[in-house]
Order: C-alpha cells, then structure tokens, then sequence
C-alpha cells in the first residue's frame, strides 16, 4: 500500500512536470484531456489531483486573460482605425467638394463679372451675339447703302433741277432784258412820235 502512494505522488509529479514544461506547446483541450485521461478512478467518480486541476486553471485564466488582452488591444486598434476613417472620410468629403467647387469654377466664366455662366452657355451666348451683330451689320452696310444710293440720286435730281433752273433763270433773265430794251425802245419810239 505504501508503494502506490509513493507511485501515485511520482506519476502526479511527473505529470505536474510535464504539464508545466509543455503549457506554451499544449492547448487547454489537450491539457484538459491529459488531467481526465490521467485521474485516478474511485467507483463512478474521477479523482483529479488538485496541482493538476489548479495548473489547469491557471493556464485557462492566462489564456483567457491574454484572449482577453488581444481582444482589448484589438477593440483598441479598431477604435483608433475608425477614427482615422472618419478623418479620411472628412477629408475626402472636404476634397470632393473642393474638387467640384473647382470643377464648377473651371467650367464657369462670368459674363460681365457678375453673371455666372457655363463655358458651353457663354459660348452659346457669346456666337449668339456675334451672329446677331454681323447680321445686324450686315442689313445696316445693305441700308446704308441703299439710303446712300437714294441720296446721290436724290442730289443728282437736285443739281440737275438746279442746272436746270439756273438755265431757266438765265434764259428768263435773257428774255427779261430783251423784252426790257424792246419796252425801252418801244418807249423811244413812243417819246419821239410824240416829240415830233
């Protein structure tokens, strides 16, 4: 009898041994099932040594705590990593809106410095007026030279009228001063009938 405790201490503390120099190799599962595996049985109960059980224990409670610290570490780093998405986000969003500002500033001309206009609106505008005016030049030179045909016709008509009048007025002066002196010398005549 004394023989089995001295055995039962020796395998305990081989195994205790083990457990304690391959706990960074075995996982808690294989641990566990060394425990079970090496209890001793007493009727339908399983006796597990207390150094066993305690070694279990500690090694589940590391495990756990340093599930636990990767765990906090890891919640750590996400929360870093989502901030610096939102600050990412912002920033992007502050650049989208820089970029279509600029966009829209590019693509935008102010038509007499306060009239926004689109660069495919102001050209509309802009070839619009510039047909509108060479039309608007074009009936004027046709007007202008229209009304400036009537007028060298109209002073045609004047001078030739006034050619004529002056040729009128000449040939009435003429036949004035003819008609005047034979009055005059009718008027002679008359006075030296008399006379006689």
């Amino acid at each position: 009898m004394k023989i089995k405790p001295y055995l039962f201490t020796s395998i305990t503390l081989l195994t205790i041994g083990t457990i304690n120099s391959s706990k960074a190799q075995t996982s808690l599962n294989t641990q566990y099932q060394n425990v079970v595996e090496k209890a001793n049985n007493y009727q339908e109960y399983k006796v597990i040594n207390q150094n066993q059980i305690k070694n279990l224990w500690k090694n589940t409670t590391d495990s756990l705590q340093s599930k636990q610290a990767k765990l906090n570490q890891a919640q750590s780093q996400l929360k870093k990593q989502q901030s610096e998405i939102n600050q990412l986000q912002k920033l992007l969003s502050e650049k989208d809106n820089s970029l279509s500002t600029a966009l829209n500033t590019k693509d935008e001309i102010l038509l007499l410095g306060f009239i926004p206009l689109s660069k495919a609106s102001y050209q509309s505008t802009m070839w619009g007026l510039i047909i509108l005016l060479a039309s608007l030049s074009a009936f004027l030179i046709f007007r202008t030279k229209s009304f400036r045909n009537e007028a060298l016709y109209r002073t045609k008509l004047f001078n030739d009228l006034n050619e004529e009048f002056k040729n009128y007025k000449a040939k009435a002066n003429d036949n004035e001063k003819k008609l005047a002196r034979a009055l005059q010398d009718e008027r002679n005549k008359l006075d030296e009938l008399f006379r006689r």
